[in-house]
């Protein structure tokens, strides 16, 4: 049985209620609905969303005089995902993945939590779907710098790069972004005065919180901050129109998965489709680029070019040929 995502944002508000020790009356939850959820049900909506949190979730839900409540003994709403009708943990996940934040109630909690789970655990597959699974470090700090980002709460943190020694920043953490299955924390370092980015798998141990205050930007736009860049480094550099000349077929998978929201389509002849981007060109572009290399021609600007030719004689240079 699929997830009813609809169903399931209701069911989780009427959670979110109950598991305050409180108790509710039918209108009261549906007073709920429309307040937070901005949708207007009736009793047997309420009635049935209860049953199923009761029957199919497992849920403690008690009724006394017309008003709902949980029994007082430990449950988690999400156990029940790992083997239920409902699917797999990972399916889930990413379900909830494609629905906008704003419009739940404690989205970003879900999936901080059950991130944790699928990704550090794992969890026994979907017989029908299989979604990618990580193993990274890190993930287990996500809760705690989720918090100290809401509670605007300055970190200490130590921090080991690739090739680098470990370090310890002292940093006030303003976001948390997935880009191509890692996660990465961003934040004002004490000493810099730009942005920035921490791979989570590269924390060596539970940051700690610091007893400092750091003055910063309140009214930082995270979505402009990542407008015109690929992934998550942002440098500063000037945006390029670049156009890039892909074969068929792959090109029509980049129809359909752009490289970055910018993309527009300028050409197609028998055997290629051209493109246009505008970004600041950062490591991660370079990385999309090459992972296409042998189906793309980047055509403008020259010096862009210049450096995607170079990239690709050194890449596939015979030096670095496995068994040289």
């Amino acid at each position: 049985m699929p997830v009813d995502l609809k169903k399931f944002q209701r069911i989780f508000l009427i959670h979110q209620k109950l598991r305050t020790k409180r108790r509710y009356t039918w209108d009261e939850l549906a007073e709920a609905c429309q307040s937070k959820l901005d949708v207007k049900v009736s009793q047997r909506t309420i009635e049935y969303d209860i049953d199923a949190l009761k029957n199919q979730f497992h849920a403690p839900v008690k009724k006394r005089k017309g008003m709902y409540f949980y029994e007082d003994r430990p449950y988690s709403l999400f156990e029940v995902f790992d083997d239920s009708e409902y699917g797999s943990l990972n399916e889930l996940l990413a379900l909830l993945r494609q629905q906008k934040a704003d419009k739940w109630v404690g989205l970003d909690e879900i999936l901080i939590k059950l991130e944790q789970k699928t990704g550090v655990f794992g969890g026994e597959g979907s017989s029908f779907i299989e979604f990618e699974q990580t193993s990274l470090k890190g993930l287990d700090y996500m809760e705690f710098l989720y918090k100290s980002i809401k509670e605007r709460r300055v970190l200490k943190i130590s921090y080991k790069p690739y090739e680098s020694d470990e370090k310890v920043r002292i940093v006030l953490p303003i976001y948390l972004k997935q880009y191509n299955n890692r996660w990465f924390l961003l934040g004002w370092e004490k000493g810099r005065a730009t942005i920035q980015t921490f791979a989570l798998d590269r924390i060596s141990q539970k940051p700690i919180f610091w007893n400092e205050s750091m003055d910063t930007k309140l009214d930082f736009d995270i979505k402009e901050y990542f407008n015109d860049v690929i992934g998550v480094t942002v440098n500063d550099v000037p945006i390029k129109n670049i156009q890039l000349r892909i074969l068929k077929p792959r090109a029509y998978y980049i129809q359909t998965k752009k490289i970055h929201h910018s993309q527009i389509e300028l050409y197609s002849d028998e055997y290629s489709i051209a493109f246009q981007i505008s970004v600041k060109p950062n490591n991660e572009m370079w990385a999309k680029f090459m992972e296409l290399a042998e189906d793309l021609e980047l055509i403008e600007p020259s010096e862009l070019k210049k450096e995607f030719q170079e990239r690709t004689l050194r890449f596939y240079s015979p030096i670095n040929k496995i068994g040289k």
